[in-house]
């Protein structure tokens, strides 16, 4: 019985060597003033691959239109912090999955899921086990409820969905999920089970812009300026911080307690199984299994400055680009975005006072069914939201939870869109 006993051990930890550790790198944004996010992206898979991580457990998403942007100073290159020298490339070397119109919603979970069709394709999908650990980063703008891919949403419930999927089917051991965007609390408050093994940290509040820094006159390197905010502030913290430590020793409480204390623009956030936080970020964030970095990196200290809200990522990069130019073009392109964001405000004042909306009222208990309903006629009728604009998708959740039937939101749309 005790040699029984003694093998079965053997086994067990035999079986957790093999175990391996998985990511999901994705940057839901593209255009050269939204650069950040892909800097945020190619930065952690810099990060991952340095720390033993096996680039084929890695999936990333990134539009891939920096890089060769003709507004890069740097082409082929992409940076996600200034220095005074030649800087750290972190397009260097990368390997993406899936880029332009393959950048969606509908493959990210299908990636998550291991989906057959995407395999027969040729493409890569997630081949966690349920022995295996998985650590998922999102970067781009967000709202009440939803995270932005170039072209659509990803709605929360559907990501929950996805994940309880997950998890019946042993897809993972354990999941840590980070997400960098604007609101992002409102993808896992309430909804994300702390029973799954998954736990989740945000940048933001359900309710509130996430920051970006690196800006504007801080976006220089070797003396050039990028022309756009090179990283974001809790993502620049977040792989800032893996680059500096020993996956081995630093734990996911220990980090996430560091990005509270660095970022006060914003309300770092976490949620699900909080107990897995006490564990090392190495089981998450490094391939523990080829051992901790012996001389854990010392960065180029950069103090992060010239923070900017996300909402007025485009407002800041127009301006800084008509204070380059002086032209008729750039001048145009300020007046146009400020006219948007007029727009919007006022669109949004009218609806806010004609249907005598709480807008104070906290972010909870969010109807999917209308919200996506309601997004998806004001889309239609008033034309898309606008990076700024999605700050007002919680008002539209307000209709839902105030008692707005449908017929007079849509009666009130064609007012204010068509009509006037």
């Amino acid at each position: 019985m005790k040699a029984f006993s003694v093998a079965l051990i053997f086994c067990l930890l035999l079986f957790r060597i093999n175990a391996a550790h998985y990511a999901v790198l994705v940057a839901g944004s593209n255009m050269y003033y939204n650069y950040r996010h892909q800097a945020d992206v190619f930065h952690a898979y810099q990060s991952l691959i340095s720390y033993g991580f096996e680039k084929d457990n890695i999936i990333t998403f990134a539009y891939d239109d920096i890089a060769s942007d003709p507004e890069n100073p740097f082409p082929g290159k992409v940076f996600n912090k200034p220095s005074d020298g030649p800087g750290k490339d972190v397009y260097d070397g990368i390997e993406i999955d899936y880029k332009g119109k393959d950048v969606t919603s509908d493959n990210f979970l299908a990636v998550l899921k291991g989906s057959d069709i995407l395999k027969k394709q040729g493409k890569k999908v997630l081949q966690s086990t349920a022995e295996d650990n998985v650590f998922i980063f999102f970067s781009d703008h967000g709202a009440t409820g939803l995270i932005a891919f170039p072209y659509e949403y990803l709605y929360a419930n559907n990501l929950i969905a996805t994940l309880q999927w997950m998890n019946e089917n042993n897809k993972y051991r354990q999941m840590v999920i980070y997400v960098e965007a604007c609101e992002s609390g409102s993808m896992f408050e309430g909804i994300l089970p702390q029973n799954i093994s998954i736990y989740a940290t945000t940048a933001a509040n359900s309710e509130e812009s996430s920051w970006e820094t690196y800006c504007s006159p801080n976006d220089k390197v070797n003396g050039i300026s990028i022309g756009s905010c090179l990283g974001d502030l809790y993502a620049v913290n977040v792989f800032e911080n893996l680059d500096s430590v020993d996956p081995s020793v630093e734990t996911l409480i220990s980090q996430f307690d560091i990005l509270v204390e660095k970022i006060n623009l914003s309300h770092v956030e976490r949620f699900g199984d909080i107990s897995i936080s006490n564990q090392v970020i190495g089981n998450f964030q490094a391939n523990k299994a080829s051992g901790s970095n012996p001389l854990a990196k010392t960065p180029e200290e950069v103090t992060l400055t010239s923070e900017v809200s996300s909402r007025y990522a485009k407002l800041h990069y127009l301006q800084n680009r008509h204070d380059n130019l002086q032209s008729q073009a750039s001048r145009n392109a300020v007046a146009e975005e400020l006219a948007s964001i007029q727009n919007f405000d006022h669109t949004f004042t009218k609806l806010t006072q004609e249907f005598s909306l709480n807008i104070d009222a906290k972010v909870q208990n969010i109807d999917f069914a209308c919200l996506k309903q309601r997004v998806s006629l004001y889309e239609e009728l008033c034309g898309k939201f606008s990076d700024y604009g999605l700050k007002y998708i919680k008002y539209i959740h307000f209709t839902c939870t105030q008692g707005v039937e449908l017929y007079d939101f849509e009666l009130s749309l064609l007012h204010k869109c068509l009509i006037n």
